[in-house]
């Protein structure tokens, strides 16, 4: 095995397997091997979680296939660049990416976040680095922070969420409401808590800006005033480039962005409505049926 990097919680490494003169590569993660992490109960049950989902969600070309899963440890598809690592080595190199390109990856996440709801379990941490790209597509994967969306006993409807245990940094508008005390905070149905944080991720993807930039990741109070900045109905500013452009492609995200971000999160579309939206235009753009949607600007070699 190649150790490749290490995140919050887990080790990864890449796991080569050759069989008659082929080789097969494989992505292996286990708790951080420096011993940061003890084997718990609790980190026990989200490798279990992120096992589950994987396996749930095997028939998504947007979730990573799963090939193995023991206690702490999962082997899946071997995709070793994330989208957040992706755009700091590009921007540094002034690389620019088509809007084209741009929509379709806007595509990807939402079809992700779409394939991971149809199974009954939302995100709860989407951010940058938890999509992986493999052949054309970025792969949502890391679920250990996964909840599954409960129905009702009485009404069958889908269970709300009244109360949230995660910190502010790049978190939902209903997030935001709870942990700032506002007044008009109303329990959301939790796949809506996806659709707020994945706008985040589009509007990165359309702007080459963040929504949560390095200033509000550490300080406290720089997190609490933009969490409020964004409770009072306040959004980060798009580039006139961006704005005034005729360009279609800007055009279809910027009006998903504005489908993710609705104030209230029951006027919110489903990601599966959203990913639906973004085929469609792409669809009108290209004049084909079933488009290209993969990306081909990536060089996986270096």
């Amino acid at each position: 095995m190649k150790f490749l990097t290490s995140g919050t919680i887990r080790s990864v490494f890449e796991l080569s397997e050759s069989i008659d003169g082929n080789v097969n590569k494989f992505v292996y993660k286990n708790l951080d091997f420096n011993g940061r992490h003890d084997v718990t109960p609790k980190r026990i049950d989200q490798e279990r979680k992120d096992a589950v989902v994987l396996e749930r969600t095997t028939s998504s070309k947007f979730i990573p296939s799963i090939h193995a899963y023991c206690s702490t440890v999962v082997i899946m598809e071997h995709a070793p660049r994330d989208m957040e690592s992706y755009n700091e080595k590009r921007l540094a190199r002034n690389i620019t990416i088509s809007p084209l390109d741009r929509l379709k990856i806007g595509i990807h996440i939402a079809s992700g976040v779409a394939d991971l709801h149809s199974v009954d379990f939302i995100h709860n941490d989407l951010h940058e680095q938890q999509f992986l790209y493999k052949d054309g597509l970025f792969k949502l994967n890391d679920f250990n922070f996964a909840k599954p969306m409960y129905a009702d006993k009485y009404t069958n409807g889908t269970c709300t969420l009244p109360k949230f245990t995660m910190g502010l940094f790049g978190r939902s508008l209903e997030e935001l409401q709870y942990k700032t005390g506002y007044e008009g905070f109303t329990p959301s149905k939790p796949d809506k808590i996806d659709v707020w944080i994945m706008g985040n991720l589009l509007y990165t993807i359309l702007t080459d800006l963040q929504v949560w930039n390095k200033k509000t990741r550490g300080d406290e109070d720089i997190k609490l005033k933009h969490a409020k900045r964004i409770v009072a109905g306040k959004r980060p500013q798009i580039p006139n480039r961006i704005k005034n452009s005729n360009d279609p492609a800007y055009a279809a995200l910027l009006n998903a962005l504005d489908m993710t971000w609705k104030y209230s999160w029951k006027e919110r579309p489903s990601a599966g409505a959203i990913a639906n939206y973004l085929i469609g235009e792409l669809r009108t753009i290209t004049g084909e049926e079933t488009p290209d949607i993969r990306i081909d600007f990536l060089n996986e070699g270096s």
